[in-house]
């Protein structure tokens, strides 16, 4: 049996409210491998209240150095737990085991080393001095900053490798995050906030719901107004809802970010 899914909003690991629990089904059986919390609407909004906290009322998002110390810190724990996750992704996900240790797994951990060794590439501000228009001079200054609370949707094939891409990018952008895994892969997200709780993430910084319910918790992410930016990989079907959903509250933030898999709603 695999360890129970549970949540992390706020900075504590905990059950769902009222204690609810689903089957975590094995795919090479189709018997139960564990339970994972079942997660409320009331879960689900104070993890994004918890994310909307961190973001507004921190400095997350301008302690650049802090940031990359702490996702160091959370990568090398990942890789310490290596072992633990490949059973995760093969009884979690059915793969086979040559696959559980390259692809689902190795290929997760060099991808959040790519994204460390990128951090230092990028320039926060960036000064391109003074240009003169139409008889005005402008001083221009680039600043790159990141959207917000963002809440990442990740779908149940290769999950670690998808919730590693997007948190440790998220992170090192200076997001705060909530991660809603697939309902058939919950320790695959799970396991994410265990791991970042001993890492030293702040509290709200980054926040896992996992629920059974294959809609709700992404509806609410890509339809509150305190989410910022919504980061999905799945298919095309949902992306759609999505860009419905999301349409109404979208904003100028908008021209601030173009990514295939992110779709920005809000500026912060």
């Amino acid at each position: 049996m695999l360890p129970e899914a549970k949540l992390l909003i706020d900075g504590v690991l905990r059950g769902a409210t009222g204690g609810k629990t689903y089957d975590n089904i094995g795919p090479w059986t189709g018997e139960v491998v564990g339970k994972a919390a079942d997660a409320s609407a009331e879960d689900v909004s104070a993890a994004i209240a918890a994310a909307r906290r961190a973001f507004d009322q921190t400095d997350w998002s301008t302690r650049h150095a802090y940031r990359l110390e702490l996702v160091k810190k959370y990568r090398d724990l990942l890789v310490a737990n290596r072992d633990k996750l490949v059973e995760i992704v093969r009884h979690e996900v059915g793969s086979a085991i040559g696959a559980a240790q390259s692809a689902q797994v190795s290929g997760a951990l060099e991808g959040a080393n790519g994204l460390i060794d990128a951090f230092p590439l990028v320039q926060w501000e960036e000064n391109r001095g003074r240009r003169r228009m139409y008889g005005v001079d402008s001083e221009r200054i680039v600043v790159r900053e990141p959207m917000g609370v963002a809440g990442a949707i990740t779908p149940w094939n290769v999950p670690l490798y998808v919730n590693v891409g997007k948190v440790i990018a998220g992170l090192l952008a200076g997001c705060t995050m909530v991660l809603k895994p697939a309902p058939d892969t919950p320790l695959s997200g799970s396991i994410m906030g265990e791991l970042a709780v001993e890492a030293g993430i702040p509290k709200g910084v980054f926040n896992v719901v996992t629920a059974s319910d294959p809609v709700m918790a992404g509806e609410m992410l890509v339809t509150d107004p305190r989410v910022d930016l919504i980061t999905f990989t799945g298919s095309t079907g949902v992306g759609k809802r999505i860009m419905e959903k999301g349409g109404p509250t979208l904003s100028w933030g908008a021209n601030r970010q173009t990514s295939s898999s992110m779709t920005p709603r809000t500026s912060p």
